[in-house]
């Protein structure tokens, strides 16, 4: 909803407003003032303050037109940032990234048999390391983003019980905030999650307030699910988790206890089991068909039910699975209108590529920005 109020109580909001339509679009001052019905005053005041922050600047745009070129007004992309931290069951990463999602710098390693506390705190020193070689003040980052395989407590900042990282298990993750003198935010989301909110503000869905993001890697299926612009949670912070749809009651005993569970046949992992490839790529670039399909009616059979559940139109396809992804979301298209209940047609698009910083960084752009 673009509708804004001119009340002073509602100021923080309208800033949050006007800041949210710049980073999506090229808006004039008159502009922002039509979509959200703010007077030109109130506008100003808001736009004026804005830049006195330097948070945002005004530009001569490239009107070509006749009369005079308009200003048009753009978020200052670094005037602040936000340190992204990405965990996975091999590797953990970490880097710093700007208001436009962009990396300024980030490095990688590995994470085998290494104990939670020794890794943690060598996060502390590469954030360290980086903010300082970049030559940022740390009071220009606006908190720390941090993924992990779930399930997470996102509101005390723990790694739960993830499968196959029984190292991890009850981690916090909240040390890492020690970093700074400074008390500074510190979000933790798993990744599925985190990669619908990338899609929001750098992805494929920056005009969609509703959409579901699939993630299918070779450790498991995850999903993210924005309604009306922000991420469905449910009352205990778990989400969505369409990997523990059953879409077989008599089938595979899963690690979280069901039966027949998606993720049991349709992470890459399983997919791949027991045919004459090491990954899916291998599976593309030879174009099989029989395992292509079955993947396609994998998860077909889960999205055919949680769309009829919550009435979404449009599905973004996000992880490994993406690598040459066309034939992939043709398919699950036509499956997937085939046998829905709404007669609104679906739209299944594959992620832009991403890095998994930006989609950390995220979690707190996503709060910046609401």
């Amino acid at each position: 909803m673009n509708k804004a109020t001119n009340s002073e109580l509602m100021k923080s909001e309208n800033e949050k407003l006007i800041l949210r339509l710049i980073m999506k679009e090229k808006y004039s001052r008159a502009d922002i003032a039509r979509i959200t019905k703010l007077t030109r005053a109130a506008v100003t005041i808001i736009v004026d303050n804005l830049k006195s922050k330097s948070i945002i600047k005004e530009e001569i745009s490239d009107y070509s037109g006749v009369g005079r070129k308009p200003k048009i007004l753009k978020i200052n992309k670094n005037r602040y940032y936000t340190i992204g931290i990405d965990i996975t069951r091999k590797s953990y990463n970490v880097g710093i990234v700007n208001l436009a999602g962009e990396i300024i710098s980030s490095e990688e390693n590995n994470l085998i048999d290494i104990k939670p506390e020794q890794v943690l705190n060598e996060i502390i020193n590469i954030i360290k390391r980086l903010v300082k070689n970049s030559n940022i003040d740390e009071n220009d980052i606006l908190g720390i983003g941090v993924t992990a395989p779930g399930p997470i407590d996102h509101y005390n900042n723990i790694i739960l019980t993830p499968p196959d990282f029984e190292l991890w298990h009850n981690t916090d993750v909240n040390i890492i905030k020690n970093v700074f003198k400074r008390d500074i935010p510190l979000c933790l989301e798993n990744i599925a999650n985190a990669t619908s909110l990338y899609e929001k503000y750098f992805g494929n869905c920056t005009d969609n307030p509703d959409y579901i993001s699939l993630l299918v890697n070779y450790e498991g299926i995850g999903s993210g699910i924005i309604i009306n612009n922000k991420l469905y949670r449910g009352p205990n912070g778990h989400g969505c988790e369409i990997g523990h749809i059953s879409i077989n009651i008599d089938g595979k005993k899963c690690k979280c206890g069901n039966t027949g569970c998606l993720e049991c046949y349709a992470s890459l992992d399983e997919i791949i089991k027991n045919t004459p490839y090491n990954s899916w790529r291998e599976v593309m670039d030879n174009n099989d068909l029989s395992i292509i399909e079955k993947e396609i009616k994998y998860l077909s059979s889960a999205l055919i039910s949680v769309i009829n559940m919550i009435d979404i139109n449009t599905v973004v396809l996000s992880g490994d699975i993406t690598y040459k992804s066309k034939i992939i979301c043709d398919e699950l298209n036509k499956n997937i209108n085939k046998k829905i209940i709404t007669k609104k047609e679906i739209a299944v698009i594959s992620s832009l590529n991403n890095n998994p910083v930006s989609v950390s960084a995220s979690i707190i752009i996503d709060n910046f920005f609401n």
